[in-house]
């Protein structure tokens, strides 16, 4: 992963930075948005937010885990079909007190959109979102037909 080397200085200064290899696809992302031909290369690299997510199935059902530290719960929007779930949301900007310079800023802030498809199909009246300590867990139960059913056969 690439590192940013930051020297203090006024916010309103663009803040100076070690090369990194990855600079122009940020740079193509700040002007152009994602490139179509590699979107996810340099991901995390850019001056947006996008929050780390976890996505797992167990034998009934997908989990979907979302960190967003700082956001509060009205700052997300969650939206969920059989076969996909989506979460957007704003991160908002860190304010210092009146009369203060900034030296140093790595948070990042901005509004975000996610989409997974789902490997398989859930039921939506069943599903159940939490959300605590800036996690987001969702839970969404396999339809019954997702469900992986176990047949004895006889052997002949």
């Amino acid at each position: 992963m690439a590192t940013r080397a930051l020297v203090p200085q006024a916010r309103d200064n663009e803040l100076a930075r070690r090369w990194n290899p990855w600079s122009l696809f940020e740079d193509m992302d700040r002007y152009f948005g994602r490139s179509p031909l590699f979107p996810t290369l340099g991901e995390g690299l850019s001056a947006g937010y996008a929050p780390k997510v976890d996505l797992y199935s167990t034998k009934d059902e997908i989990v979907f885990r979302a960190y967003t530290p700082g956001m509060k719960r009205d700052d997300l929007d969650l939206q969920v079909t059989s076969d996909a779930i989506s979460l957007s949301g704003q991160m908002k900007p860190h304010e210092a007190p009146e009369g203060s310079t900034w030296h140093v800023s790595s948070a990042s802030a901005g509004t975000f959109e996610l989409r997974y498809d789902l490997p398989v199909e859930v039921n939506t009246s069943k599903a159940s979102a939490t959300y605590s300590d800036g996690v987001l867990e969702v839970h969404l139960p396999k339809s019954d037909s997702a469900k992986t059913r176990s047949v004895k056969i006889d052997i002949k």
